[in-house]
């Protein structure tokens, strides 16, 4: 089963898939500490003393420690533990958030509502001007951050949502706003392109100081990202 389960892990690091690894999840408690060498399941049983016969199960040791509701949460959990479960949630939670954009760091915060202003004004501006790729790329920034932004108000919805089914629409139409959207694109790609390959460097060698440098630079192209050109 460990041996299918590299394979698994190997193809999607090949290939750049995405994997929800469950038997990752089921190998390691909370604190770190590793069960899969020691025959553990999906139950979260193993063998705590190397005769080959599941005697323990780390995941109740571990709840029976630690604060129920506070470090852990009850819930019912198909054939295993409720810590089980919990750890998968979180799993799902972060890979979710991690597609949908957030970088992984606590400082990744949604844009405010003065940045969405202030992409609002900028396009306004260029649109007087009468330049129309540069009012195309500030409001499409306002709708990138609007995307981001959980609570937004009534009266800016309603202007995102002109800006999407009607300003937006209307600029695209011109001709310097068509070899704007065409380097817009081309950009996206390159940066994610490149943080791909920051990020792939990073993942292989954690503990040298290349992988350091490519983790703190995947970092550092991922905010100039979200400012340049709104989510991945």
């Amino acid at each position: 089963l460990h041996r299918a389960n590299e394979r698994i892990r190997a193809h999607c690091r090949k290939n750049r898939r995405i994997l929800y690894d469950f038997a990752d999840i089921e190998s390691y408690d909370p604190d770190g500490k590793y069960y899969g060498d020691k025959l553990a399941n999906d139950r979260c049983d193993y063998d705590s003393d190397g005769d080959g016969k599941l005697d323990a199960n780390w995941a109740r040791e571990w709840q029976d420690r630690h604060r129920k509701g506070v470090d852990w949460y009850e819930c019912r959990s198909a054939h295993s533990e409720p810590l089980n479960a919990n750890r998968k949630a979180y799993a799902c939670w972060w890979l979710w958030a991690r597609l949908a954009g957030w970088s992984g760091s606590a400082g990744d915060t949604p844009p405010t509502l003065e940045d969405l202003e202030a992409y609002l004004r900028a396009g306004k501006q260029a649109e007087a001007a009468g330049d129309a790729a540069g009012a195309w790329f500030q409001y499409r920034r306002a709708v990138d951050a609007a995307d981001r932004m959980p609570d937004l108000d009534a009266s800016h919805a309603a202007i995102i949502r002109a800006l999407r089914t009607k300003k937006l629409r209307q600029l695209a139409k011109q001709e310097a706003v068509k070899k704007e959207k065409s380097a817009y694109r081309g950009l996206q790609r390159s940066l994610a392109s490149a943080l791909r390959d920051l990020e792939k460097v990073a993942a292989e060698h954690p503990d040298t100081r290349s992988g350091e440098l490519a983790a703190s630079l995947a970092r550092t192209l991922r905010d100039r990202m979200r400012e340049a050109t709104g989510p991945r």
